[in-house]
């Protein structure tokens, strides 16, 4: 199992040879800028990324959302970890 990191952006962690979009992780809301205004060429990736992570957690047994999941919250707390050092 390879230690979860997160993109420069905070908008994809990766491990395990995988990449899930970090829910709560980017610095803008691209859902708002799709509905609101025009959404970037970005904001598009980003989206399409969070439409087939949902259909793959749905799709997927529960040991393995379970797997996913975790690892995701570890992604984005190691990040908050390195944010609060000095």
């Amino acid at each position: 199992m390879s230690a979860p990191r997160v993109s420069p952006d905070g908008k994809y962690a990766f491990f395990d040879q995988m990449t899930w979009p970090v829910p709560c992780g980017a610095s803008h809301d691209p859902a708002w800028r799709a509905v609101y205004a025009t959404p970037t060429r970005s904001d598009l990736t980003y989206l399409a990324s969070v439409y087939h992570a949902y259909t793959a957690l749905i799709c997927d047994p529960q040991r393995k959302r379970a797997r996913v999941v975790r690892r995701v919250r570890d992604a984005m707390c190691a990040v908050e970890r390195a944010k609060a050092r000095p």
